[in-house]
């Protein structure tokens, strides 16, 4: 087993926590790190929407990681996100073979829109509701487009126990 950790190391939120097992990657969270977003933006300065997730990247707000982003945010920006630092490209392949969500703060799930379609994406039903009554409410695209791009929700009982060994 291999743990990658990406964020929410000696900082508030921004957890982002890969686990490798024989040939399964899971990721824990794709989460906003508050300091990080701080350092660059503030409430009345915000990402720009049409730059898609390159500002995101380029900022190092999210890790460059081929095979994990959606194509259509991929594919306009190809020629730089194709190349050095990032070496990002447009596939069907998806490195995630499972999302888990630990619960519905956007330091655990903001960038989950960001995941290729095809995620499976598991999280239990306060969670999702959360996440449902964020999207109705909110105007960050962002929030909006994670329940929009996912059909592929796992819910978890409340009283069962998620074992890995079922998922490997």
């Amino acid at each position: 087993m291999e743990i990658e950790i990406f964020g929410g190391v000696n900082e508030i939120g921004g957890n982002k926590i890969f686990i490798n097992v024989g040939d399964k990657k899971f990721l824990f969270d794709f989460g906003l790190s508050f300091g990080d977003m701080q350092r660059y933006y503030s409430e009345f300065l915000n990402p720009r929407k049409f730059n898609g997730i390159i500002d995101y990247l380029y900022l190092g707000l999210i890790p460059s990681i081929n095979k994990l982003y959606r194509n259509d945010l991929i594919t306009p920006f190809s020629e730089i996100l194709n190349s050095e630092p990032y070496k990002i490209i447009t596939t069907n392949e998806n490195i995630v073979d499972a999302f888990f969500l630990t619960h519905a703060h956007m330091d655990h799930f903001k960038f989950v829109g960001f995941l290729k379609q095809n995620t499976p994406i598991y999280l239990n039903w306060m969670s999702k509701t959360i996440i449902e009554h964020l999207t109705d409410t909110s105007t960050d695209t962002q929030t909006r487009e994670v329940l929009k791009f996912y059909e592929s929700y796992k819910m978890v009982p409340k009283k069962d126990k998620v074992k890995m060994v079922k998922l490997i």
